[in-house]
């Protein structure tokens, strides 16, 4: 149990439905403007400056019905026990890459042109990566990373496109690929991912964890 004033806040998220407890933790950052990262903690921490967040990104889900933290943000609606479930947003991806590298590919003909940073290998239950073999069968990328930041931070740096969400496009020094013609198909296929805000109903209206639930979704709205 977490001390007075204190909201663990778990970020557990897998891409695709599971019958294991295996996750993918990802590092989504919340409120536009870039510097108002993690959920626009800044803000949050100035409207009320005696709360104290811990925030943990893992690749664990939390079992909140133990209270192994008071709100939870996941990709897959949990089911069972007596919890508060609301749809925070639906990531949209996209095929992002750097400025440079997006004007240098332009509109690509084929996706097996292009050089692609993705997920690990044999992940066929991932659903961006799935749609990568689907649509690019054979592609071998050049850089595969459990880690979504780390396939920013590459896309950033010009090593390659990656799938993925399209609000990156605002967050972080990113170009959308279009993809046109042929690949406009493909395109209307990708996954489309939900967030869910999660949080345990006998909790939910305490006042120090109500306050980080309402920020949560204020900086959600905010990204549109």
């Amino acid at each position: 149990m977490a001390s007075a004033g204190v909201v663990p806040v778990k970020w557990s998220t897998t891409l695709a439905p599971r019958l294991t407890s295996s996750t993918r933790s990802t590092a989504l950052w919340w409120a536009s403007p870039p510097e108002k990262e993690y959920i626009a903690l800044p803000e949050l921490s100035r409207r009320y400056p005696g709360l104290r967040i811990e925030l943990d990104i893992s690749s664990e889900l939390a079992d909140l019905n133990r209270r192994e933290a008071d709100v939870a943000l996941r990709l897959v609606r949990p089911s069972g026990g007596d919890l508060v479930v609301t749809r925070l947003m639906t990531l949209a991806p996209t095929v992002l890459a750097s400025p440079e590298v997006a004007k240098r590919v332009g509109a690509p003909r084929d996706l097996t042109e292009l050089q692609w940073i993705g997920w690990p290998a044999g992940d066929e239950n991932n659903a961006f990566s799935g749609w990568l073999s689907r649509h690019a069968p054979g592609v071998e990328p050049v850089l595969r990373t459990p880690s979504i930041e780390a396939q920013i931070v590459a896309a950033e740096a010009g090593l390659g496109v990656a799938l993925l969400p399209d609000l990156y496009k605002d967050l972080r020094r990113l170009a959308e690929v279009p993809l046109t013609g042929p690949l406009a198909e493909a395109a209307a296929h990708l996954p489309k991912i939900p967030v869910w805000l999660v949080g345990h109903r006998a909790l939910r209206e305490v006042p120090r964890i109500k306050v980080v639930w309402e920020h949560i979704l204020d900086a959600a709205r905010a990204l549109g």
